[in-house]
């Protein structure tokens, strides 16, 4: 560290880390439940297609 009015002042310190408060993880899980609840609600992976009946084939003739 340096003092900017006096340039010729100087201190050391030890490395140190700042660690966040809150873990990411709870940070982005309620983030991801929101997301998987609103794809659940809205339908998300639904193939409506494969809800309709088997069409009918041509007629023998």
């Amino acid at each position: 560290m340096t003092n900017n009015s006096e340039s010729t002042e100087n201190a050391t310190t030890q490395l140190f880390k700042i660690k966040p408060r809150t873990p990411l993880l709870v940070k982005l899980l309620p983030v991801a439940a929101i997301g998987g609840a609103a794809y659940l609600v809205l339908g998300g992976g639904k193939d409506e297609e494969a809800d309709l009946p088997v069409p009918i084939g041509p007629p023998d003739n």
